[in-house]
């Protein structure tokens, strides 16, 4: 019977590593989009990348129809259009810079800012027309803002 349970233990082990081989696509830490090579991103994200990030070759890339993200090791990404400019971004374990704060909607950070003193701020995206942000701190929440960066609703 121990033999059994053993053999049951190893098969387990062995094969669970096998049963999500590309974490990229599956799993709750999915990533948006397909990857890409450096080499095929517009001149105006790898730009982006060159301007804001000291040393652009340590991220991944990927995209999608609508976005390029710029991935990090952590799982958490920049979302950028196809013209270079920052959409949003989502971390898994740090926060974003005060400068890519600064390129996004004024109104809305400024928002969150005031209001939420002592929140984190993971995930700011575009949703419809305007934008959702996550909130992390004594509680989670989810703020909802407009397309120019004002306030909506929360959650």
């Amino acid at each position: 019977m121990k033999k059994t349970w053993f053999v049951a233990l190893f098969v387990l082990v062995f094969f669970s590593g096998f049963a999500n081989p590309n974490p990229d696509t599956e799993g709750p830490e999915k990533l948006p989009g397909r990857s890409i090579a450096a080499g095929r991103l517009p001149d105006t994200v790898r730009r982006f990348g060159v301007r804001h990030f000291a040393n652009p070759h340590q991220f991944t890339y990927r995209s999608d129809r609508s976005f390029y993200y710029v991935c990090d090791e952590a799982g958490g990404y920049y979302l950028l259009s196809g013209d270079g400019a920052i959409r949003g971004f989502r971390f898994c374990m740090r926060q974003p810079s005060r400068q890519i704060l600064d390129l996004l909607p004024g109104a809305a950070v400024a928002h969150i800012r005031e209001s939420y003193p002592g929140y984190f701020l993971g995930a700011f995206l575009p949703e419809g027309e305007g934008y959702r942000a996550e909130l992390f701190g004594e509680d989670d929440r989810t703020l909802r803002f407009d397309g120019e960066g004002g306030f909506l609703s929360e959650e």
